[in-house]
């Protein structure tokens, strides 16, 4: 039965919604504390007074105040909640620069760049890894572990940072430059540099960074691994624009930060492990799967625990290794993949992912694709991932936010 607290035009509770004052803008003139709230109609936003005596947007960061859970970044016992968290603030707008988080390993000093805004106009990346070569960020003929140690923009060799695994994020960001130093232009800024690339993977909401590689914890028969859409048992597919392959959490879209340009990529490939493996569609948890079964091309000896690897320090993490026919642990018969891309401006009919096996209207992709190296930069026009090597020996970063 409805409970209603005062009369028209104020606040009611009714058994299924909240019935919020309407005003056509800010009340003035009255007491007012803290979590109050309105509806303006002539902004069509739900208000809220908040802590700096202003009305504010419902959800809206207030300049000036961060995370109640955080401090400003700038010592060990104040740390920030994220990088995000100090720019939303306005106790960060811009520059490079190591800043104390409170990440899932504990209190890190990690590299932030505040520079480099998204396709929202907004900043705060942290660095999670590094590689000296773009192509081996999935191993080859390196190592690759992750590591509870601090990766920096001096960072060298390969690591991937075992510090964040539980950390919340939707825009998981790749950048292929000689450095991210302060004062180095990234972003659009490397519109007419061949040999650098930058873009983004973009999710509708937040996730545990962990959940963008693996929808749950262990390995084991039965275990479930993302792929990249729906696909029926030996389903390889025929040409370049169906191939579904094993990889990345289903995403909303992608954005190229060299080239400005959004496209409407849902699937990342990233190894062939798997591939006769019928994949299905989590409605509830909104992403597409396959089962392990150890059997065919999904044996349990050829893929790892990627949850783990990503919160232990010192653990292999190397897409390259991943075997349908072989072991992942020694290495041996390994299908040799492990490529990240992003689809051109304006993709064929039918293209929605890249990556493993997708071979064409491709903008940048970088990597190792059925034993050979991927490195290429083609702009936003795109073409063919063998058109060719522009971003061959140069770093590789990872960002999230």
């Amino acid at each position: 039965m409805p409970i209603r607290v005062g009369v028209a035009g104020t606040t009611q509770f009714l058994d299924d919604r909240i019935i919020f004052p309407v005003l056509p803008s800010d009340p003035v003139g009255v007491g007012t504390a803290q979590g109050e709230m309105y509806f303006n109609s002539t902004d069509s936003k739900l208000k809220r007074y908040a802590r700096n005596n202003t009305w504010v947007e419902l959800g809206a960061a207030i300049t000036g105040y961060h995370h109640p859970y955080t401090g400003d970044g700038s010592s060990s016992s104040s740390p920030a909640y994220s990088a995000k968290s100090l720019y939303d603030a306005g106790v960060v707008t811009s520059g490079k620069s190591l800043k104390w988080i409170s990440t899932s390993g504990g209190v890190k000093q990690v590299w932030c760049d505040f520079d480099t805004q998204d396709e929202d106009g907004n900043s705060g990346w942290m660095l999670v890894a590094h590689f000296d070569e773009a192509e081996q960020w999935g191993g080859r003929s390196v190592s690759v572990n992750t590591t509870t140690g601090d990766i920096h923009n001096n960072h060298s060799g390969y690591g991937v940072s075992a510090n964040f695994y539980n950390d919340n994020m939707r825009r998981f960001r790749i950048t292929v430059s000689a450095n991210v130093n302060n004062g180095t232009n990234l972003g659009s800024s490397l519109s007419s540099n061949n040999n650098a690339a930058d873009w983004y993977y973009d999710w509708s909401k937040t996730y545990q960074w962990k959940v963008i590689w693996s929808p749950e914890d262990g390995w084991a028969s039965g275990s479930r691994f993302y792929v990249a859409g729906v696909r029926g048992s030996s389903d390889a597919g025929t040409n370049s624009s169906n191939r579904i392959r094993t990889g990345l959490r289903k995403m909303d879209h992608a954005y190229n930060l060299r080239d400005s340009y959004s496209v409407a990529q849902t699937g990342t490939n990233l190894t062939d492990y798997g591939n006769n493996n019928s994949s299905s569609y989590d409605s509830v948890e909104d992403y597409w799967y396959a089962v392990s079964t150890d059997a065919g091309e999904a044996p349990l000896a050829g893929f790892f625990d990627i949850w783990s690897a990503l919160s232990t320090d010192g653990s292999k993490f190397e897409w390259h290794d991943c075997a349908r026919s072989g072991n992942y642990a020694t290495g041996s018969s390994v299908d040799g993949d492990g490529s990240l891309a992003i689809l051109q401006q304006n993709p064929a009919s039918g293209y929605v992912r890249a990556g493993q096996d997708v071979t064409d209207n491709i903008a940048v992709k970088v990597g190792q694709d059925d034993n050979a190296v991927v490195a290429c930069q083609n702009g936003a026009s795109g073409g063919a991932d063998s058109a060719n090597t522009n971003l061959s020996g140069v770093d590789m970063w990872w960002w999230i936010k």
